[in-house]
């Protein structure tokens, strides 16, 4: 019996395109033409033809609305239960490729098991806005298409545009999955910029506010002057550079840099406390070389007397190391950028406008006219590169919003050690993992302590094709103590309430 069905089975799948006329089943009818994508009604190729064979199955299963969870009334083996799944929404930059081909079949095999097992299924399709990268690719499209650039039109004009390539490639990817036969709910497709998303965007973010997780406030920040925006750590590349150090001189101390353009930022000098070099000039002050603006010379022991001279240059503003030594040591923050990466008015006149590595050039020049330059060597370094642009990242000392990590970096890191231990007691019964493993996975969690732990992240990405943070700055007239007007943050210098939702 077995066999019969088989081969019954078979013979119906292929009865079915040759005569479309043909029954499935006793309970479901086919549709009066099949041939929604490709004529099926010829003869059989000579070869098997996947097209051929798969052109009229899919349309037929959506029109039957078998994707559908309210397709579960119509099933005789309906089970009183539900099973939903989303598919990781891919950039809407691009095409699929092998890793989604892969998601999409095992998914796929998943949810079709649950449906014959009588459940009542949901598989959710969508596309992600990749907010970086479809700016980038949108932005290259229109140079390379009308000689336009983003700054050159308005907000407007340019999110239609990337409205316009989200409905292109959104509906290539869309047809690659229905091609790959992912049985998805089509009618709940999402995009992750709908209204409806956007909103639970904004209350989210209002509760994280109000519950002490998301705060705002002044921090140095990865800029990419290419995208005008700030980017996480995660879309920041490393990678190990050859550069020419170059010392610049005051009357009494030499100072290595590797970033001249930076100098008129500069507030401070800072030697190591026990580098015998420089303890008779502790608490002095030097000039700078070009506004004359007094830098006195610091110690601090996070400054390695074996690189360079041993003096480093402190411009807080636009180096992670030296703001926290200038919040150490309450030094001023003097912001020498602007956002595009050109100088700005903290700078003398010959500098302003200029592009930043301009200025690097511009200054050097400077400082051997002015007899100042005393050589320059070979030194690498880690240079911070955008991964979506290739722009060199540039510290930004800006107001941002940042989501405190700690605590919840401390939850997932005691979970992740109970987890660890518990894989060593099953490991050490087991003895199907060597004592290696396990000790390479607790210096891997020690790691992770340590890296987490400092970290806060910035969630104020500066881009066009995204929606605008819902925040109020308002100013209130009121006498004695603010009380609790508002859920906003107070500030009593200036009278105003920071208010945050709508």
């Amino acid at each position: 019996m077995p066999t019969k069905h088989t081969v019954t089975t078979l013979d119906v799948s292929l009865s079915l395109c040759t005569d479309t006329s043909v029954s499935l089943s006793r309970s479901v009818q086919t549709p009066q033409s099949l041939s929604l994508c490709t004529d099926t009604s010829g003869p059989l190729p000579a070869a098997y033809s996947p097209g051929y064979v798969e052109a009229t199955w899919y349309p037929w299963w959506e029109k039957q609305g078998f994707f559908r969870p309210e397709y579960h009334a119509q099933m005789k083996h309906a089970r009183n239960e539900t099973f939903s799944l989303c598919f990781p929404p891919p950039n809407v930059t691009g095409s699929l490729h092998l890793g989604h081909a892969l998601t999409a079949a095992l998914q796929d095999a998943r949810v079709r098991w649950r449906r014959m097992q009588g459940h009542k299924v949901l598989w959710i399709p969508g596309c992600d806005h990749a907010g970086i990268a479809t700016q980038v690719v949108v932005e290259r499209q229109l140079w390379k298409d009308q000689g336009l650039r983003r700054e050159e039109m308005s907000r407007e004009e340019f999110v239609s545009e990337v409205w316009r390539w989200k409905a292109e490639k959104g509906d290539e990817i869309y047809h690659q999955l229905r091609r790959l036969g992912a049985s998805l709910d089509w009618e709940r497709s999402c995009f992750t910029l709908d209204p409806r998303y956007s909103e639970a965007v904004t209350e989210g973010f209002v509760r994280l506010h109000e519950g002490g997780c998301v705060y705002r406030d002044q921090g140095l920040v990865n800029w990419s002057c290419a995208l005008r925006s700030t980017i996480s750590d995660i879309e920041v590349c490393l990678s190990l550079t050859p550069r020419g150090a170059v010392p610049d001189l005051e009357d009494e101390v030499v100072v290595a840099t590797t970033r001249p353009e930076t100098m008129f930022g500069d507030v401070a000098i800072a030697v190591h406390p026990e580098d015998q070099r420089y303890i008779h000039l502790h608490g002095s002050r030097f000039r700078h070389p070009f506004n004359s603006r007094l830098l006195p010379l610091l110690t601090d022991t996070s400054i390695q007397p074996e690189l360079g001279t041993g003096a480093v240059k402190v411009t807080p503003a636009h180096d992670h190391t030296d703001y926290h030594l200038a919040l150490r040591h309450s030094l001023p923050i003097i912001h020498i950028f602007n956002q595009d990466g050109t100088m700005n008015s903290h700078c003398d006149s010959w500098l302003q406008g200029q592009p930043r590595f301009d200025a690097r050039r511009l200054i050097l020049e400077a400082l051997m006219e002015r007899g100042l330059h005393r050589g320059s060597e070979e030194h690498s370094l880690v240079l911070p590169v955008c991964s979506r642009t290739g722009d060199i990242i540039e510290p930004f000392l800006r107001s941002q919003w940042f989501v405190r990590c700690k605590k919840m970096a401390t939850q997932a890191i005691a979970v992740s050690v109970c987890l660890s231990a518990c894989l060593s007691v099953s490991l050490s019964c087991t003895h199907t993992l060597s004592h290696a493993h396990t000790i390479t996975l607790s210096v891997s969690l020690t790691h992770t302590q340590t890296h987490i732990l400092c970290l806060t992240h910035t969630l104020s990405l500066r881009l066009w094709t995204l929606g605008d943070c819902v925040s109020l700055r308002v100013s209130i007239k009121r006498r004695g103590k603010p009380g609790s007007v508002t859920s906003g943050q107070w500030d009593p210098t200036c009278g105003c309430v920071t208010v945050i939702g709508v």
